[in-house]
């Protein structure tokens, strides 16, 4: 009898700490955008970087995401890495003279696959993305095939030389995230923090 009793209570304190954790997953997932003080529940992207968030891609330790900063290119090549599942490499010797930080596994991988090409040995990790740059990348890290097609509207492309494949396979790639409906808009302006995140979360839910 005290053998049923003692069985019994853990079978209570299980099934009561699974809903204890039940209700704090919900709870997590219903406050995500909470989470930053600069996001608001109404905001048009609160709902894609909840998604992030649930799924560990973002930082959910940081209490503002400054939605309207310009995405720049160190952050851009660690948000794709790791929302890919980070398939960064390692390289001991180090080709440039770049110093030493969080981004440089993220640099070298995407110069080992030939992704990206430093302008005169320099990486400006603190420049600026391109919308059309950020896809680019998205769709090589992502490894999406590229399609046939380079008439879609692409009006205004800004490539600079540091994102290797300024010519027709660019188009093919862009006009292939746009297909896919990736692609927020093809115009030179810089990509900002809330369109990046866009981009990744509407991409992770369309598999």
């Amino acid at each position: 009898m005290k053998k049923i009793l003692k069985l019994s209570s853990l079978v209570i304190i299980f099934m009561l700490s699974i809903i204890s954790l039940s209700f704090s997953s919900q709870t997590y997932a219903a406050d995500a955008c909470a989470q930053y003080t600069d996001v608001a529940e109404s905001d048009w992207y609160c709902e894609k970087l909840e998604f992030l968030l649930e799924h560990g891609i973002l930082d959910a330790r940081r209490d503002k995401f400054h939605p309207n900063t310009q995405l720049n290119r160190a952050e851009a090549l660690k948000i794709l890495y790791e929302a890919a599942g980070e398939r960064t490499k390692s390289y001991p010797l180090r080709i440039f003279d770049i110093p030493n930080a969080w981004f440089l596994k993220y640099f070298y991988t995407a110069y080992g696959e030939k992704y990206i090409v430093p302008e005169k040995e320099k990486f400006k990790p603190a420049e600026s993305i391109t919308k059309a740059e950020f896809l680019l990348l998205f769709m090589k890290i992502f490894e999406i095939d590229k399609g046939g097609s380079t008439g879609c509207g692409l009006d205004v492309i800004v490539l600079n030389t540091w994102v290797k494949g300024l010519s027709l396979e660019s188009k093919q790639y862009l006009c292939e995230a746009k297909r896919l409906n990736f692609a927020l808009s093809f115009t030179g302006s810089f990509i900002s923090r809330a369109d990046a995140m866009t981009v990744l979360s509407n991409a992770l839910q369309s598999d």
